[in-house]
């Protein structure tokens, strides 16, 4: 790959040691390529070359913190091919790619030893309406704790199940590792084009998750008087009524991430084993 020129850095959380790391990471990286700082963090640390958000005119953003600051990354980035090298200072970090002392790894960068890994984003309609596109997943359930609620799912204009449960997740390979596989769905290897529906804590025994394919469209809607909010990628809430209707389908948009290696069942198994 080509060795990039301006980097930006962006991170969720200002604690102290995050940016101090933050400026360790600019001083590491400025004698080899142009560094810029997201707005807030520029801001903490007095620093004038400032990211702009809107028009990131970067070759490679750095995200420091966890998987959450990664998915706010991908959010912000949505429709740029800038990919995401994720420096893991949050708690699991499935997503990052840099665990423990950066500079093998900011010396490859720097040198254009890495490449780049595509992941399938999904676009996400309420009422027909684009509401957000997510990398991780789409889920609805009831607004009231504790209380189930009845959901009807679609697959091509076709009802393929109402059942009674928490809630209903949809999510890519690489949402397939967070809410998904908690609330017992498959990890889906993130090549695969392809997503899911997992239900969550559904009151039927034969209900199931299931995988489908990347032209598929998913529609879901409540069917009692109650209540649900629907959350995009665990930031963007949306009440839902029962007047209310969600489609899902894959997006054209895609997320980008640096990789040094191809090592995603070693990372489930040194993460989530």
């Amino acid at each position: 790959m080509k060795r990039p020129k301006k980097i930006g850095i962006v991170t969720k959380h200002l604690r102290p040691g995050i940016v101090k790391f933050a400026e360790e990471l600019r001083d590491y990286i400025e004698p080899r390529a142009s560094v810029y700082f997201e707005k807030e963090l520029a801001k903490k640390c007095g620093y004038k070359k400032v990211l702009d958000m809107k028009r990131p005119a970067v070759d490679i953003m750095l995200s420091l913190g966890g998987d959450g600051t990664i998915l706010a990354a991908a959010g912000a980035l949505s429709g740029k091919k800038i990919p995401i090298l994720g420096i893991n200072k949050g708690y699991m970090g499935f997503l990052t790619e840099i665990e423990n002392g950066y500079e093998c790894d900011l010396d490859n960068l720097l040198n254009g030893r890495y490449f780049v890994d595509e992941r399938i984003k999904l676009d996400v309609f309420l009422n027909k309406k684009k509401i957000g596109t997510v990398l991780n997943d789409a889920v609805l359930f009831s607004a009231k704790p504790a209380k189930i609620q009845k959901y009807k799912i679609e697959l091509n204009d076709m009802e393929i199940e109402t059942l009674l449960a928490d809630g209903i997740i949809i999510a890519t390979p690489t949402g397939s590792t967070a809410y998904g596989m908690s609330a017992g769905g498959p990890i889906v290897d993130p090549d695969l084009d392809a997503f899911e529906i997992v239900p969550v804590c559904p009151f039927r025994l034969s209900s199931r998750a299931i995988v489908v394919p990347p032209e598929s469209v998913v529609k879901l809607s409540t069917a009692t008087v109650r209540d649900s909010v629907l959350v995009l990628d665990g930031y963007y809430n949306f009440k839902i009524t029962k007047k209310d209707s969600i489609t899902v389908k894959k997006s054209k948009d895609r997320a980008y991430f640096v990789k040094f290696e191809k090592n995603f069942y070693e990372r489930v198994k040194r993460k989530l084993v």
